[in-house]
């Protein structure tokens, strides 16, 4: 059933009763790039129940697994508790393989009861941003030249972001190199925060102060870590760093 204009404004509202904190510039992207991904529960002509169902695959080494990135899960207040987002889950679930990162470690309980379950650990660091004598200078990667050397870092299974995908999740960051290293990064006053990087890390600082950062924080693969998300039918060890969190 296709949505009029009412019925995406109120997804709109939905969303933000959910993610009150939003910036609007991010949610007016995430509606104008992702609307055709939009899944509703409606009862009675309302949308009680939405999430976004992005696709975004994982390439193993025997080829590419479709799958969707399950974002901006909601319900209405006054329905919750009625099964209606795990419904919309269990939906998207049976078609493709999901995946999912909460917004919150207390959500995690919520959905196991979805039947999904914990993967891609990663552990978290932060330190001072310290320029290295000798050390390469930054250069900028579009999207999809990010994507492409990405492509060449990682070991399989890992999850593939679309670049549109990519352009979202950052609104104040982007994509660069330096030497040898890529990453992706955005920016929090004068916090660099590196959500993906690939490369030797003892140039995390020095990238951090090329690109005017006091500090930066990082977070990595790594089996001795905390899981980033949850999912249903990706091989347990699928690598996920890129999320909208």
């Amino acid at each position: 059933m296709p949505f009029d204009a009412k019925e995406k404004a109120d997804c709109r509202a939905l969303y933000l009763s959910a993610f009150p904190l939003e910036e609007a510039d991010f949610t007016d992207r995430l509606f104008a790039l992702f609307s055709d991904c939009l899944r509703v529960k409606r009862v009675e002509g309302r949308v009680v129940s939405m999430l976004f169902s992005i696709p975004y695959d994982v390439r193993t080494e025997s080829g590419t697994l479709p799958a969707r990135y399950l974002y901006g899960v909601a319900t209405a207040p006054d329905c919750r508790g009625r099964g209606f987002a795990r419904a919309l889950i269990a939906a998207e679930a049976g078609k493709n393989a999901v995946f999912l990162c909460p917004s919150d470690p207390s959500l995690f309980a919520f959905y196991r009861k979805c039947d999904l379950t914990p993967f891609s650990p990663v552990v978290a660091f932060s330190g001072a941003a310290c320029p290295r004598a000798g050390a390469p200078a930054c250069r900028a990667l579009s999207p999809a030249e990010y994507l492409a050397a990405r492509e060449e870092k990682l070991l399989f299974p890992h999850c593939v972001p679309s670049a549109a995908f990519l352009s979202l999740a950052l609104p104040d960051g982007g994509f660069a190199a330096v030497g040898d290293a890529i990453f992706m990064y955005g920016r929090e006053e004068n916090e660099i925060f590196f959500s993906e990087w690939w490369g030797e890390r003892t140039l995390l600082p020095h990238a951090a102060a090329l690109l005017g950062g006091s500090r930066f924080s990082f977070r990595a693969p790594d089996a001795r870590g905390v899981p980033l998300g949850m999912m249903r039918g990706l091989p347990p060890d699928t690598v996920f760093t890129a999320a909208m969190d």
